[in-house]
């Protein structure tokens, strides 16, 4: 029954394609290195013809999933832009094609600065639900405005959020939360928090928060001493596999600056001068990437680039375990006619992106 799912999906997708896929054809290359895991859709735009891109999501591989072919692709998060802002939807294949759920959000990017995305969509460990967190970071005067709001997903439905927006200044005693990560576990929780918090008072700080669904817990700052000079109220910020080191990439003076501290060198953190992109992830093996300008760079954990391939229109999506093995997910979006697009998701284990070609 599965191959013949499979394969009615397959003509489905094919009748409705257009019959040159630029799409397809600028990322064959890398995708003949990496594992297809499936397609979904064709799936109509939640957001009609307004829809300017569009990023599909899978949902979190589960400790049911040992390995690639355990693992299927048949729902997950869409996040699309428009005209009238950013919207959250959630999908699932039902037959020859995909049904969005009609429950959904919508985000207004009124005040976006362009060389930061201002929300943040983390999928995070697949439980009872699918859920998703929805990080908005983007306010730089008043970044006590800053929250998360948790979603969650069914097949079928319902798809609704689990909790309103949420400021975090509750956290640690009052300080604003300015970044996040979210990093994959072998093992449970599977998903470890980290905050970069605003420098009241004195430096840049460090949280590491607990999560149960819905909500955050705080704590007290884990490092409360690292001058960040230029960063302001917007940053990225990682931590490698271990904790530490640490990390945090922003834009300043026309250029973006990636510096690298410690808790023994959080006073004085160190300027990685080979890392000239905006850092995306730090992955499990201590890695860090990019996907700048449509590239994915890889460096080594001191800031020595490794690699450098086009991404040809694939877009990264996060680094999960399957199995003990950890990968890192894409997803392609395929445009059909129609206002309708079908989304292919590949994977590839971490260890082998140092050696992608492009």
């Amino acid at each position: 029954m599965k191959l013949c799912a499979l394969f009615f999906l397959a003509l489905a997708i094919v009748a409705c394609a257009p019959p040159y896929s630029a799409e397809l054809n600028a990322a064959a290359g890398l995708a003949g290195q990496m594992t297809l895991l499936g397609t979904m859709g064709p799936v109509n735009s939640p957001d009609g013809d307004s829809t300017t891109a569009i990023k599909f999501l899978p949902a979190k591989p589960t400790s049911a999933s040992a390995t690639l072919d355990q693992l299927g692709i048949s729902s997950g998060f869409l996040v699309s832009e428009s005209n009238r802002g950013e919207s959250l939807t959630f999908a699932y294949q039902s037959g020859n094609s995909a049904q969005v759920l009609d429950s959904g959000a919508s985000f207004s990017l009124a005040g976006a600065d362009p060389h930061y995305p201002l929300y943040e969509y983390d999928v995070i460990t697949t439980t009872a639900t699918e859920n998703i967190i929805v990080f908005y970071l983007g306010d730089p005067t008043s970044p006590a405005n800053n929250t998360y709001q948790c979603f969650t997903a069914t097949p079928n439905g319902p798809f609704q959020s689990s909790s309103p927006p949420t400021t975090m200044t509750g956290l640690y005693g009052g300080r604003a939360v300015l970044a996040a990560q979210v990093f994959p576990l072998s093992a449970a929780p599977y998903d470890r928090f980290s905050f970069l918090l605003d420098p009241i008072a004195t430096p840049y700080g460090e949280g590491a928060p607990t999560f149960a669904l819905p909500a955050f817990a705080g704590g007290i700052p884990t490092t409360s001493n690292v001058p960040l000079l230029g960063a302001g109220s917007r940053a990225l910020y990682y931590q490698g596999p271990l904790g530490s080191p640490s990390y945090a990439s922003y834009f300043t003076a026309g250029n973006w600056v990636c510096f690298q501290w410690t808790a023994a060198t959080s006073s004085t953190p160190t300027r990685l001068t080979g890392v000239t992109s905006r850092i995306d992830a730090v992955l499990t093996d201590g890695d860090l990437i990019s996907t700048q300008d449509g590239t994915l760079t890889v460096y080594d954990l001191n800031g020595t680039r490794l690699n450098s391939v086009p991404l040809g229109g694939m877009q990264f999506c996060y680094e999960a375990y399957v199995g003990a093995t950890p990968y890192v997910f894409f997803s392609l979006s395929l445009e059909f006619s129609h206002q309708s697009w079908a989304f292919r998701v590949y994977a590839i284990p971490t260890s082998r992106l140092r050696s992608l070609k492009g």
